[in-house]
């Protein structure tokens, strides 16, 4: 452990004055925050209603209560100004250090059915503490400053930290006489060191107490400092990691988009190129860049470009010798280039941390030699000759699997657990609804067959035809007053259908087929399938109307009286098209929006049938040049749609078009009871199929499909503060985004958002973008600094388990275009997020993952060992190419994120972390299909 450098970050957190930190400013400005209306104080979301936002506090009490190094006093109460208890310190130390809890039965006042028993025990073991005498601990006393001195001069010693002593002379304290004797060589300890210091005259007041947000602040500190040190000054990556593993880049490629920003790794005849976007670290940490290789260069010319700039400079060979061989090196550190100032010249991505347009190459003066391996450090010191040494001999050595799991499989074992998926399918399909005789308030009936909404809708025999006796509707939509209660239940006849409803809609988030009740069951009656719901255009005849555009062949126009709004044009717009029950889809383009976040570029897309470079942007008709290619256009409402084999209404048989709108909006609240959505089909809308509140909200053996089709396009997504969200036993399909989510997307007027208790079990998930989406991003308030950005959203108390998932970026959700990765979007699950978003307590493990197109896992922080947050990894079931990569992540709550190929290193590398533990890998070579190979693109 690098004591110098503890030491410099630990002495922000001495003792001074009557309080045992010294408490900086606050981190925020509070001047500058703009608070949403109406709401005075933004702690209540935190949820400690006694911790005011702009306290000097806030940050470092959410910092240790979400990190579970402490707790709330009960309720909505932190108790910041109450003093520790020695039983709470206790707590800290062991969850700071990770130490073994343990029952002891030394002291008579430890009640062994207490929250701190087992801490005191590792206390006791540990030597940190000792007890108030030899049969008492005295746990619920309150700590004194002489104590608070002893337990962490005998922590230090416990972690084998030696902390020098300070620069200069600090003076012994003027009421050293009233130090105890047992506390006398700890408090000196930490006083020679400058960590404690007296207040103005020079005493340190043995027997004062330390309150609890002081605690709180001594430990972030404590616990971001050890963090730091956790980071590995050095990332050495090997050639093959570098590009022999990346989709389709060889010796001389270039991978960029089609504005050529995102160049990868181009190895020309003298060019050496690094872009940092996707699997190097940011610049920002790791600015001194190392190359090896095989035989001398003499000399390099260095660019590093941002978006504004271009630094130049220069480099010479040095020479390495590892056993006998001699290598050659090039070493720059860009912070030498810019200065202090290469934060501000790297643009990142949506405040991802991730450098967009940041790059560096190494131009030779002649031939460029071969690339052994890169390094990149966090300051020159760890660029020099033992570092890259050691640096290459860990890349060049053969030795690195050790019992990795990773076998190849055959037909055999993927047909076995794609008939274990479709066995649960059939399962969720044929499964009984919610027996009416639960329901503890009144039953309402609904049948679009047998309905008739004059019925009173209380029984089976009696029912309403349509959703809106459940309202009284108010001014086109814009008030809706809901009849049902808490407790109340809704039941829908199987075989029924129920559409989208004008009524329902609000401003620009189009169409909705019903508004959830909090607190109400809705679930399916009768005998047949599960009662439909849709956004879904219904057209005047089965496949609709349509008439040749002269001067476009085979583009046809939608010729229907289509409602039409010019100030809410997304209202009513079309983002899917699905043909004879899905054989086919629609390809949808755009025009380019440089107001809007998501890319039109879909790269290379497939119709169910065909697989084509799809156009980027729409300029005229004659852009629709691919089979089922369309175009809405947003200034007269009219649907275009290009089609190989003459009229559509005449080629197919079945034409659904789905329009922007969440099908299914509402769910649960904090109180008023669960809300519970189950045996519905939720099929054909453009935007998502439920968009809900997550608090108790329950989704179970529903199923979802061909959902999305207008840049998102969730199966079920629970937006904000979330609290026991529940999806269980679903079936998702062809979904244009993910299947299941709980995520947000925090401002400059809101602290985040905390999204506990979240289930996700028993689920099938099959064609889509990726299955699983957590993810919670805020951007900081009164503060640019990347320490602040989204560490005030939290997930945690969440677990991913026994799914099946199959084939994650392949199907409709292909067409979603991720521009954060190489090649198309797809993956098991996405956990991303935002730099320093906390995770705690959840865990993805048990499911069975077979075929993605990109990636196996994306994770903002992987839960390695002695991590205390970060997803934790375990007994999954992966059938994957080895053309595709095991995780882009961040490991260590660090800011870069990296490509780790799906190969046996890789995962050798990960498991020694231990990420992935008692998983099993299985591998093919090449790709799913004869068109992958051909256009060298999963989808």
């Amino acid at each position: 452990m690098n004591t110098k450098k503890l030491l410099s970050v630990i002495l922000a957190v001495v003792i001074s004055v009557s309080s045992v930190l010294i408490l900086n400013a606050s981190p925020y400005d509070a001047d500058k925050i703009t608070l949403p209306e109406g709401v005075d104080n933004l702690a209540p979301r935190f949820p400690f209603t006694d911790v005011p936002y702009d306290s000097w506090y806030f940050d470092s009490v959410w910092y240790v209560t979400e990190n579970d190094l402490m707790n709330g006093t009960g309720g909505e109460s932190f108790a910041p100004d109450t003093a520790m208890t020695r039983a709470e310190l206790v707590t800290l130390l062991c969850r700071l250090c990770g130490g073994e809890r343990v029952l002891t039965d030394t002291f008579t006042d430890v009640d062994s059915s207490k929250w701190y028993a087992d801490y005191i025990g590792w206390a006791e073991s540990s030597g940190v503490f000792t007890g108030t005498s030899a049969t008492t601990f005295s746990p619920e006393r309150q700590i004194t400053r002489a104590e608070v001195a002893t337990a962490l001069s005998r922590y230090f010693s416990y972690i084998e930290l030696s902390i020098p002593a300070a620069d200069g002379v600090i003076s012994a304290f003027a009421d050293a006489d009233k130090i105890a004797d047992w506390a006398k060589s700890h408090v000196e300890n930490l006083r020679t060191t400058g960590l404690m210091q007296g207040n103005s005259n020079g005493e340190f007041m043995p027997t004062s107490e330390m309150t609890r947000k002081e605690a709180a602040t001594l430990v972030a500190r404590l616990d971001r400092a050890t963090l730091k040190l956790t980071a590995p000054e050095f990332i050495a990556y090997g050639a093959s990691s570098l590009y022999s593993n990346i989709h389709g880049v060889k010796a001389g490629d270039l991978f960029l988009t089609n504005a050529g920003e995102y160049g990868l790794l181009s190895l020309g005849s003298a060019t050496l190129n690094f872009d940092y976007r996707y699997f190097l670290m940011t610049p920002v940490e790791y600015p001194v860049i190392t190359v090896l290789f095989d035989s001398d260069f003499k000399s390099a010319d260095v660019k590093f470009s941002t978006l504004n700039n271009t630094f130049d400079a220069k480099v010479s060979s040095a020479k390495v010798t590892l056993d006998g061989k001699t290598y050659y090196s090039a070493s720059i550190d860009l912070g030498s280039i810019i200065g202090n100032n290469i934060m501000n010249e790297i643009v990142t991505d949506n405040n991802y941390g991730v450098g967009k347009y940041a790059g560096v190459s190494f131009t030779f003066s002649g031939e460029a030699p071969k690339v052994l391996c890169a390094t990149f450090a966090q300051n020159t010191g760890a660029a020099d000759k033992s570092v890259a040494e050691a640096a290459l001999k860990d890349v060049l050595k053969t030795n690195v699997i050790d019992e990795v799991f990773y076998e190849k499989a055959d037909d055999k074992l993927i047909a076995k657990y794609e008939k274990e998926a479709q066995d649960k399918i059939d399962e969720i399909m044929s499964a009984d609804g919610i027996d009416p005789a639960t329901i503890k308030g009144t039953c309402y009936y609904i049948s679009s067959i047998n309905g008739n909404d004059s019925n009173d809708g209380l029984s089976p025999e009696t029912p309403w035809k349509t959703v809106t006796n459940l309202y009284t509707i108010i001014g086109g939509g814009w008030k809706i007053n809901h009849k049902l209660k808490p407790g109340d239940g809704v039941f829908f006849e199987r075989g029924s259908e129920f559409g989208s409803h004008e009524e329902l809609s609000y401003a620009t988030t189009g169409y909705h087929a019903i508004l959830l009740t909090p607190g109400v069951t809705y679930s399916a009656y009768g005998e047949g399938d599960k009662p439909l719901f849709t956004n879904r255009l219904v057209t005047s005849t089965p496949t609709g109307k349509w008439k040749a555009v002269d001067g476009y062949p085979n583009v046809w126009q939608l010729d229907e009286n289509m409602k039409f709004d010019a100030s809410r044009p997304q209202k009513n717009e079309i983002g899917a098209v699905v043909v004879n029950g899905g054989e086919m889809w629609g390809i949808r383009t755009a025009k380019y929006d440089d107001s809007y976040s998501f890319s039109t570029d879909r790269g290379v897309v497939t119709n169910g049938r065909d697989i084509f470079k799809s156009q980027a942007m729409f300029e005229d008709l004659s852009s629709l040049k691919n089979d089922l290619q369309f175009y809405y256009d947003r200034t007269d409402g009219n649907f275009y749609m290009y089609c190989d084999d003459g009229n559509p209404g005449e080629v197919f048989d079945d034409i659904k078009f789905s329009v922007y709108g969440d099908i299914i909006v509402g769910g649960g609240i904090e109180s008023g009871g669960a809300t519970v959505v189950d045996n519905l089909s939720v099929k054909y809308g453009a935007r998502h199929g439920m968009a809900i509140g997550g608090n108790n909200f329950t989704a179970q053996n529903c199923e979802i499909g061909w959902i999305g089709g207008i840049d998102i396009g969730n199966g079920i997504e629970a937006w904000g503060n979330v609290n026991n969200y529940t999806v269980k036993d679903c079936y998702f399909y062809q979904c244009y985004d993910d299947c299941a989510t709980a995520q947000h997307m925090g401002d400059g007027t809101n602290n985040g958002a905390l999204m506990n208790n979240i289930s996700f079990t028993g689920n099938v998930c099959t064609y889509t973008t990726m299955a699983f989406e957590l993810w919670s991003a805020h951007f900081s308030l009164g503060s640019a600094s990347p320490e602040n950005l989204g560490q005030n959203s939290i997930i945690k108390n969440t677990t991913i388990s026994d799914n099946y998932l199959l084939y994650m970026g392949y199907g409709f959700g292909h067409q979603r275009s991720y521009e954060y990765h190489p090649g198309k979007g797809g993956g098991f699950i996405d956990c991303a997020g935002f730099n320093f978003q906390q995770f705690s307590n959840v865990s993805f493990e048990n499911n069975v993952c077979v075929h993605t197109a990109s990636l196996v896992n994306y994770a903002q922080h992987y839960k390695t060992n002695g991590d205390r947050r970060g997803v934790e990894f375990k007994n999954n079931l992966y059938i994957a190419s080895n053309n595709t990569y095991i995780a882009r992540t961040n490991l260590a709550n660090r800011t870069e994120r990296v490509l780790y190929p799906y190969n046996e290193r890789s995962l050798a590398y990960l498991q020694d972390l231990g990420i992935e533990t008692g998983s099993k890998f299985y591998y093919y070579e090449g790709y799913l299909t004869d068109a992958e190979a051909e256009t060298g693109v999963m989808h």
